[in-house]
C-alpha cells in the first residue's frame, strides 16, 4: 500500500487515498541471438583471410538487460549494459582455424539466457576452369570460351 502525506509549514495535512501495488515478477528468459555477416561458403563455414563480423542481440520485454557478454573461445570479447546488439570484427581467419561465439545475457531479476555458434575457417580456393573452346576469327585472332 501507498499513501502520500503532506504538510506544509503552517501544518496543513493532505492525505492521499491509499493505492494498492502490486509487484510484478519477470520470470521470462531474456531473448540472446547471434549472427554472422562475411564471406560465408553455403554450408556455413568462414572463407579464410576474409573478415567477418559477428552480431550478437540481446533484448528483454520484462525487467530489462542487466548485462550482455560475447565470448570467442572462451575470452571476452564484448560487453553490453543494456539491449541492443554488439558487434565483434574478426579481420582476417587462418585456414583450419575453429571459432565458438557464445553470447551470455542476463536480465535485471537475474534470468539468463545464452546463444551459440560454431565456425570452422576453410581454405579460399581459387576458381578451376572446367573447360576451355577455342574458334579461330578472320584476321587471325582467336576466341576463348570457358564453361
Amino acid at each position: 500500500m501507498l499513501k502520500l502525506r503532506l504538510i506544509d509549514v503552517r501544518g496543513n495535512v493532505v492525505e492521499s487515498p491509499e493505492l494498492t501495488l502490486e509487484r510484478l515478477v519477470d520470470a521470462s528468459l531474456p531473448g540472446a541471438s547471434l549472427s554472422v555477416q562475411g564471406a560465408l561458403l553455403g554450408n556455413g563455414e568462414l572463407v579464410a583471410g576474409q573478415p567477418f563480423t559477428v552480431t550478437a542481440r540481446a533484448d528483454d520485454l520484462g525487467s530489462g538487460i542487466a548485462e550482455a557478454l560475447l565470448y570467442r573461445n572462451d575470452v571476452l570479447v564484448a560487453a553490453a549494459y543494456g539491449s541492443g546488439e554488439l558487434r565483434y570484427r574478426e579481420l582476417s581467419a587462418g585456414a583450419g582455424q575453429q571459432y565458438l561465439f557464445r553470447l551470455e545475457v542476463r536480465d535485471r531479476a537475474g534470468n539468463a539466457a545464452s546463444a551459440s555458434a560454431n565456425y570452422r575457417v576453410v581454405a579460399d580456393n581459387p576458381p578451376r576452369v572446367l573447360s576451355l573452346a577455342t574458334k579461330a576469327l578472320s584476321g587471325g585472332a582467336t576466341l576463348a570460351t570457358g564453361g
